[in-house]
């Protein structure tokens, strides 16, 4: 209702019944196009958001004035005045400004706090963390950012855009998303607001994050008696906020905000806002089945993977220069495109790829209903290139969605089974009279997944075994060609965690690949087990590469304390004595010895 009157004062509903008599006088034909195009309030808060934009690009006095006390103060009181719609003194452009002020606001101390979710913060970044999170709850900030981004309040925005036609002469920061001194285009004004916000949503979810996993009382920086400070001055009379404020999403539909933002402005949008946005959503679809629903009700997925700086897709961006002198150019200045780089927008719709696998993969594990939606998405093409043309973060989601879709049932196995026809520029250009000429090459999704197995990343290595796993649990329909998978699992099998060869019977290296390694090694042992479940196709196979004798290695320890790992491994093994070859190897091995095995499994592994 406040922003309601935010509208109204500034002409935005011309025959509104509630506007005042002030008003009027600005609606006389012929003034400021009958509509103001400024309010008194917009000089300063264009000042707070210089004010914030110079503390995130130079630091200093001004990344100071930020994290102070005097900062906090001043971004209640420009909540405070969207509350109120600023007494009708707050345009379209101020609010632009007061968003901008808000969401460096919320940098700065995101930045402190960017490490990781679980690592515990020093007494003064946990403590701003705190405050922050007291403000935002106290003063509604997710309410106050909810409304801004209802369609009806963003079609408001743009139509006050499109009519002014022109900004504040001194509204420097706009230049990025003006051309010259006016919005010419569609959308512009909005892209601009909504880029702050999903700069604001980022940091605040990542706050929720933080304060989630932050180990009470817990503070390797500080001495016990300031981690205490922190756990009982902060930690427990806060406990309620980071929930208090999903609530706040959760009631106020910010996920379906977010999503018709997508639908309605999704030519114009900012990547940094696309990436922010897909983040924030795949956070609140991770963190609770309510918000997952939330998000299939308003056709999410289908969302992201319609805009146009195509997330799911191969598209290549590249970006065109746009001529601010000619009034005729056809091109959208309020486009991606037209103030950001090729590089900063493909940056960024990797990121937006992350979370949106994120979601996917969440769906997936969620019901085997979602399948057609997914499968509708995720094409064979598509899959190919995040698997081979992107980076491996990318990589090592796609093959924990391809894992996860293969989880319920066998009807993602069409999908897997597909051949790329992969085109090859040949060059024989320095041979006379035969210029380049292409080649066609026919690669099975198998064959690629087989590759990610052998990834020098830790996390593609681990979900790929994972996907192999799960494509040969429920039949043997794709066994024929998953068999070009078995060296590469044989290989996952006795993986170091160094690369080296084992010592003392453990692996070395650093922790966290140890545990990646670890499941790395169990996800191979169950896919090996898959891979014989259904048919003894794959058996002869299996046993020239001494996989069962490798079986009973991992079972006897011999790549260190690896319970669940042995475990895995015991069961699979048990399903390979079923069929002759890899009985016969079981039986011959002698390193371990099946005695020896059968000793080692009484004395030690309690089932």
């Amino acid at each position: 209702q406040s922003l309601k009157g935010s509208r109204y004062s500034f002409g935005l509903e011309a025959n509104s019944s509630k506007k005042t008599k002030a008003d009027s006088t600005f609606w006389v034909m012929g003034y400021e196009f009958g509509v103001r195009q400024h309010g008194m309030l917009d000089g300063v808060l264009e000042l707070l958001s210089l004010v914030g934009s110079n503390a995130i690009t130079r630091g200093g006095i001004m990344k100071q004035f930020l994290a102070s006390a005097h900062a906090t103060s001043i971004a209640e009181m420009v909540c405070q005045q969207f509350q109120c719609a600023g007494s009708g003194e707050i345009s379209p452009v101020g609010e632009l400004f007061a968003l901008r002020y808000l969401s460096s606001f919320l940098a700065i101390p995101a930045q402190n706090i960017s490490a990781g979710p679980g690592r515990p913060l020093p007494l003064e970044h946990a403590a701003k963390m705190y405050e922050v999170l007291n403000m935002v709850k106290r003063e509604g900030l997710v309410g106050v950012i909810t409304l801004l981004m209802l369609p009806e309040h963003l079609d408001s925005c743009n139509m006050w855009a499109l009519i002014t036609q022109s900004c504040n002469q001194s509204s420097g920061g706009l230049s990025y998303i003006c051309e010259g001194d006016n919005f010419k285009s569609y959308g512009a004004l909005v892209a601009s607001m909504l880029h702050s916000v999903g700069i604001a949503l980022k940091s605040l979810m990542l706050f929720v994050t933080q304060h989630q996993s932050q180990p009470a009382g817990s503070n390797t920086h500080e001495t016990n008696e300031s981690a205490a400070m922190v756990d009982n001055g902060h930690h427990n009379s806060n406990k309620d906020d980071a929930q208090s404020l999903l609530e706040a999403v959760y009631k106020g539909q910010l996920i379906g905000c977010i999503v018709e933002s997508f639908r309605s402005y999704g030519q114009v949008l900012t990547s940094g806002y696309i990436a922010a946005a897909v983040g924030v959503l795949s956070e609140l679809v991770l963190s609770s089945s309510k918000f997952l629903n939330q998000f299939i009700e308003c056709k999410g997925l289908t969302a992201i993977d319609e805009l146009s700086i195509s997330v799911f897709g191969s598209k290549t961006i590249e970006k065109a220069p746009v001529d601010r002198n000619n009034d005729d150019d056809e091109d959208d200045p309020s486009s991606p495109e037209a103030f950001e780089s090729a590089e900063i927008i493909e940056s960024n719709r990797l990121d937006a790829l992350v979370s949106g696998l994120q979601i996917s993969s969440q769906l997936a594990r969620n019901s085997e209903s979602h399948y057609s939606l997914l499968s509708s998405v995720f094409t064979a093409k598509k899959l190919y290139w995040m698997l081979t043309e992107t980076n491996l973060t990318v990589a090592a989601k796609c093959c924990n969605l391809i894992g996860n879709l293969c989880r319920h049932s066998g009807k993602f196995y069409d999908v897997l089974s597909t051949t790329i026809c992969k085109v090859e520029v040949t060059d024989d250009s320095s041979v006379r009279g035969k210029p380049q000429r292409p080649s066609f090459r026919h690669i099975s999704l198998l064959t690629i997944l087989a590759k990610c197995c052998t990834s020098p990343d830790p996390a593609t290595r681990k979900f790929a075994s994972f996907a192999v796993g799960n494509a040969a649990f429920h039949s043997s329909e794709l066994y024929g060609q998953l068999g070009v998978c078995m060296q590469p699992l044989s290989a996952a099998l006795v993986l170091p965690s160094s690369g080296n060869p084992p010592s003392n019977g453990g692996p070395d290296g650093n922790n966290e690949q140890n545990i990646a390694d670890e499941k790395t090694r169990a996800n191979a042992a169950g896919a090996v087990g898959n891979l014989i479940r259904n048919s003894g196709l794959l058996s002869g196979l299996m046993a020239e590469l001494d996989i069962p004798r490798q079986l009973m290695c991992i079972i006897v320890n011999r790549y260190g304390n690896e319970i669940t790992t042995q475990r895995i491994a015991l069961f699979s093994l048990g399903t390979m004595a079923v069929y002759s070859a890899t009985r016969s190897n079981i039986m011959t091995s002698t390193t371990p010895s099946l005695a020896f095995l059968t000793q080692y499994i009484r004395e030690t592994l309690s089932y």
